[in-house]
């Protein structure tokens, strides 16, 4: 069996479709999966021993790339490399104009098509009307979507990552050479803005965590500055290191912690758990850890979750986030109490 599984972004949602992936693997009979994704986030999945074949979607390619299991190729050259292949199933995990056609572009190359359906009119009563919605838990939902061809499973299927993580490992120890036993990873950023936490928080958070531990903050560059720490125990490696190396590092230290954010949600896909401070999201919006053990901060209010991924304006109209008010010294405590 052939298939075809679709998702370009984001970084969460695409760590979420790993469990997909996992069902797939573990239930299917002679199966091969090729995977469609940005190339933003294509180094996750370039040794990934699932995938058959690792399909990149360059917008500014100029023509198509290719080497061992994957090609890199922009939309219309991508669509005719898919084309060379005849699929059993091909799933729409994302289910957005560009993932639609895709599947229009490519109607004559499978046998049956699998769209993920997106619950648009149980979000919108949600948040314009807080008529209170379910639990959304993306993962289940995705793996979810195989029950027609396997049946209802009996097994919960948890994202997954396969990356050369020993590798990558030995690597940031040579150059970095961290004491991964006392050193806490603080993942602080998040591509919307009103997911983060502001920059007292985190500093009051590292004051209240005891001498013994080391910091590192792990993100992209951009964030760098925003979050940048003046601090003898903290180390900054926010744009020093690779999506693929930061969330490699964030798993192999003593305890990791950050906002609703792809890293943090991909620090549980290599089998660690986590620590997630939730503000504007929620668990009727698919943020919720994956791992049982992993923690979760948040508050209980009213008009909380407000959006999807943190976009709306806060009806406060503070310049923090109420959803985000919490104690440093509080959340410090809480976190490594549960150890």
């Amino acid at each position: 069996m052939k298939i075809l599984i679709i998702r370009f972004s984001s970084l969460g949602d695409l760590i979420k479709t790993t469990a997909l992936i996992e069902r797939i693997c573990h239930e299917a009979d002679n199966f091969e999966i090729h995977f469609v994704t940005k190339i933003d986030f294509a180094s996750l999945f370039t040794e990934d021993s699932r995938l058959s074949r690792l399909l990149i979607l360059d917008k500014k390619a100029k023509k198509a790339t290719r080497m061992k299991n994957w090609i890199r190729a922009n939309t219309n050259d991508l669509i005719e490399q898919i084309k060379d292949t005849q699929y059993d199933l091909v799933i729409d995990a994302h289910n957005t104009i560009r993932s639609r056609y895709y599947c229009w572009k490519l109607r004559s190359c499978y046998k049956k098509l699998i769209r993920f359906k997106k619950s648009r009119l149980r979000k919108l009563l949600l948040f314009l009307f807080r008529i209170p919605a379910p639990a959304y838990f993306l993962d289940k939902r995705l793996f979810g979507l195989l029950d027609p061809l396997f049946g209802t499973s009996q097994k919960t299927y948890l994202p997954k990552l396969v990356i050369a993580d020993d590798k990558i490992r030995d690597d940031l120890e040579k150059k970095h050479r961290p004491n991964w036993n006392s050193t806490i990873a603080i993942i602080p950023g998040a591509a919307w803005k009103n997911k983060e936490l502001k920059h007292d928080f985190w500093k009051n958070f590292i004051q209240s965590i005891p001498d013994s531990y080391q910091i590192a903050l792990i993100g992209g560059e951009d964030k760098r500055e925003k979050f940048d720490i003046k601090n003898s125990r903290v180390t900054n490696y926010m744009g020093k290191l690779d999506l693929t190396q930061s969330i490699v590092f964030a798993s192999t230290c003593f305890k990791a912690i950050g906002v609703d954010t792809g890293v943090s949600h991909a620090v549980e896909a290599l089998g660690e758990d986590v620590a997630l401070i939730l503000g504007p999201t929620g668990l009727e919006t698919g943020a919720y850890p994956s791992r049982p053990n992993s923690q979760i901060f948040e508050r209980e209010l009213f008009c909380r979750p407000c959006s999807k991924n943190g976009s709306s304006p806060c009806i406060w109209g503070l310049g923090q986030l109420k959803c985000l008010q919490f104690q440093p010294s509080t959340v410090a405590k809480q976190f490594l109490e549960d150890d």
